[in-house]
């Protein structure tokens, strides 16, 4: 197991699969510290970096990779998605119509 890394399991045959790896084995997502599930999506984001990432599960693809001031919660609102910044103190609010 790779530091860092968001992995699936299937629970049959409790196979590991990488989902997303972390910078050290150049992935697409810095070290991931936390996440939230969105339907067929998860929300990734990296107090290392910085960056948020919306992965489509079904696609295997992320939707949108962008930057926070050290984003440590989102959750989805009103077709938007609400981040928490850590960095700023403040919630911000990324329209959907804007980005994903």
């Amino acid at each position: 197991l790779t530091q860092g890394a968001l992995y699936s399991i299937n629970p049959q045959t409790s196979e590991l699969t990488t989902i997303v790896r972390s910078a050290v084995t150049l992935g697409p997502m810095a070290e991931p510290t936390s996440l939230v599930a969105w339907g067929e999506k998860l929300i990734l984001m990296s107090a290392t970096s910085g960056s948020l990432m919306v992965w489509n599960l079904d696609e295997q693809v992320p939707e949108l990779t962008t930057t926070f001031g050290d984003p440590v919660d989102a959750h989805p609102f009103k077709g938007d998605l609400l981040v928490t910044e850590n960095a700023t103190s403040r919630v911000v609010r990324a329209f959907g119509s804007d980005s994903f």
